[in-house]
């Protein structure tokens, strides 16, 4: 009489995935993004001009445009933008 032997296979290895990825990892590859970001953006692109900046310039072009009420949005977003672009 022969016996048989049934072989059983070997359980699966678990897949990696982002999950099981190290924290480590993903923190160090977003640093080196944000570095990268900061070495090829213009110094003047990263900083914000301040309130009483904007307030100054748009008080100017507030007396340009003949002191007329209703527009100071207008003014606001125009003095921001053009502050931002120095």
């Amino acid at each position: 009489m022969t016996e048989t032997v049934k072989k059983t296979k070997a359980p699966a290895k678990p897949k990696k995935s982002a999950t099981t990825m190290p924290v480590e990892v993903e923190k160090s590859s977003a640093a080196k993004k944000s570095v990268t970001a900061a070495k090829t953006a213009p110094a003047s692109a990263t900083v914000a001009p301040s309130h009483h900046e904007i307030e100054q310039l748009a008080h100017k072009f507030w007396e340009q445009g003949g002191r007329m009420h209703g527009h100071h949005a207008e003014h606001w977003s125009r003095a921001e933008e053009t502050l931002r672009k120095k």
